[in-house]
């Protein structure tokens, strides 16, 4: 008897957690589902720059490659820096050529459609990297170059090193203020939490609220979101298969307690 009411007690622990989860799974699909459709509506991203995609998305402009805030991945830890840094670029359109991002141009005229910025990468002037001083790679504070922290396909590559290229990372902003101070105007300098120094001496800074056009941050959103979902679904498994083996002990359980009783009237 005492056998079988823990068992009982593991079985309706093991449906509380089932509960539980599914809560934290509807929670997350719903979420989830908000973030595609802002994604796929493209919101946040200026009128020319969606007309422009959405033009590429029915077959036309074939040079344009996409929008740099779709066209990278950043980690978590460096999406606030690499946000802050980019801005505005974020939403520039990367072409293969300057033709290509001329025509888009006069579709944008033709249609009044607003504007865009583009990054042809024929015409792009991209700047040697900087050497790092050792003053610079050795310090505590500092974690890399942005543009290694940012993955893309090879092809735009270029792009991002275009944008990237000579700025560098830093854990907090007094640091980067004395290495700027010492290393005047060869790098721009920002900061996990979006600080950004740049390369004339400018600091911008301060606290941010979380924006629902943050494009690489729910772009990082949606990505964790699945990992939740995919993973609540094999959990949602492994605690139906503990109920079934659960409930198998039980009736095993209850049947051993029957003969007991059996064997005892019998005497």
């Amino acid at each position: 008897k005492e056998e079988s009411d823990r068992i009982k007690g593991d079985i309706e622990k093991q449906r509380e957690n089932l509960v539980e989860l599914k809560v934290r799974l509807n929670r997350g699909e719903a979420r989830l589902k908000v973030l595609e459709e802002l994604t796929l509506k493209r919101e946040g991203f200026y009128p020319g720059v969606r007309a422009v995609l959405e033009r590429k998305a029915k077959g036309g402009h074939d040079g344009i490659f996409g929008v740099v805030a779709e066209l990278i991945h950043v980690d978590k830890d460096y999406t606030v820096a690499i946000e802050s840094v980019l801005g505005s670029a974020l939403q520039n359109i990367v072409t293969e050529t300057g033709e290509d991002a001329s025509e888009a141009v006069a579709f944008l005229k033709e249609n009044r459609k607003g504007v865009a910025t583009f990054l042809p990468l024929d015409l792009l002037r991209i700047a040697d990297r900087r050497a790092i001083p050792k003053e610079i790679l050795n310090h505590k504070s500092y974690l890399g170059n942005a543009a290694d922290m940012v993955t893309a396909p090879i092809r735009v590559k270029p792009a991002v090193e275009y944008l990237l290229g000579n700025t560098l990372i830093f854990r907090n902003l007094n640091d980067a203020v004395a290495l700027t101070r010492r290393f005047k105007g060869q790098f721009r300098m920002v900061t996990v939490d979006g600080d950004v120094i740049n390369a004339g001496g400018t600091v911008s800074g301060g606290s941010r609220e979380k924006s629902k056009n943050s494009f690489l941050q729910r772009q990082n959103e949606v990505e964790e979101l699945r990992r939740l979902l995919l993973s609540g679904d094999r959990q949602t498994k492994e605690i139906n298969d503990t109920i079934e083996e659960y409930k198998e002990l039980h009736q095993q359980s209850k049947n051993k307690t029957e003969q007991l009783y059996r064997k005892k009237d019998r005497l």
